[in-house]
């Protein structure tokens, strides 16, 4: 049982002890690089990004950057049942797209 516990406590120290040696050495909080104080205020950067995106010089990135613009769908305030009615038409008609294609 000794040496069980022994053997459990010499992997654990060396498992310990190797996470420890490939460990990286990242940037605290505390470096000089976090330190810098801005010299504009954040007032001035959103009246920087609004000047940009009225001269239309701001481009998006990411996800929807390439998406078309679209309509703004008006509120109807539907029923349950009249969405039922909705899709049970589109079914029987086979407009409705099947799962996973758009």
């Amino acid at each position: 049982m000794t040496a069980t516990r022994q053997l459990f406590a010499a992997a654990a120290l060396s498992l310990v002890a190797v996470g420890s040696a490939f460990a990286g050495n990242y940037p605290s909080y505390e470096s000089p690089a976090y330190n810098v104080a801005s010299v504009r205020s954040r007032d001035a950067v959103v009246a920087e990004v609004q000047n940009l995106r009225a001269q239309g010089a701001l481009k998006n990135v990411g996800d929807t950057a390439e998406a078309p613009a679209v309509a703004v769908v008006p509120n109807k305030a539907l029923t349950r049942e009249a969405v039922l009615a909705e899709v049970a038409a589109a079914q029987a008609a086979k407009t409705l797209p099947r799962n996973g294609e758009l």
